[in-house]
């Protein structure tokens, strides 16, 4: 990982919603200064911490390592989950309808 364009991708994506490290930091669960280490570049942060970060941000982890711009990069639609209960019930009245249309 190019730490130097982490850490300046990470910086702005937390500055678009967090004005000060320290806050962001106790969202994330970890001291302020290993926060800060990752965005100087003095630090990597481990996969699961990473994948929290990029929730936390609403950025892609690829958005946070390649570099793009993340102020103009379009966000895909977040998938919904849709409960097992909702699916059967929708099963169950498409049935109802084909049978009552035959």
């Amino acid at each position: 990982m190019n730490n130097t364009i982490f850490g300046n991708n990470l910086k702005a994506a937390r500055e678009s919603k967090y004005r000060v490290q320290k806050d962001f930091a106790e969202i994330l669960g970890i001291p302020a200064t290993t926060y800060s280490q990752y965005e100087t570049g003095k630090r990597e942060p481990a996969y699961k911490m990473l994948v929290k970060i990029s929730d936390a941000l609403e950025v892609s982890i690829d958005e946070l390592l390649r570099g793009k711009n993340i102020s103009t990069t379009t966000k895909a639609p977040t998938r919904k989950v849709v409960p097992q209960e909702i699916k059967d019930y929708v099963r169950i009245e498409i049935a109802k309808a084909l049978k009552a249309s035959y």
